[in-house]
């Protein structure tokens, strides 16, 4: 995203490997060249959250109130320097890291 548009979306090794938007590419090129090591465990985290939890309100049809659906409940995680945060950018889709859509 730039100023709150989205930029570029897709599959996070596609939008990665073969960015389409200045913008995006410009992103990829600021990245560090190198191995990464991971960062030490008492580095301490940048951010932090802790039971998260997600609702929605799923229309069920024209005469009936919508159902509330729980879509995260409970969910933790900590992010530490020289990590990176993935979000999926359609949480109804979200599947395993590597299949992550990201958006820049």
């Amino acid at each position: 995203m730039r100023a709150g548009l989205v930029v570029e979306t897709g599959l996070t090794e596609e939008v990665l490997a073969h960015p389409q938007a200045a913008y995006t590419r410009m992103l990829v090129d600021a990245e560090p060249e190198g191995a990464r090591s991971s960062p030490p465990a008492e580095a301490g985290s940048l951010l932090e959250a802790r039971e998260i939890v997600v609702t929605y309100l799923q229309p069920t049809g024209l005469l009936t109130r919508a159902r509330r659906v729980r879509a995260v409940d409970g969910s933790v995680f900590a992010l530490r320097r020289g990590q990176t945060l993935v979000s999926s950018a359609n949480p109804a889709r979200a599947s395993p890291l590597s299949r992550t859509r990201c958006c820049a």
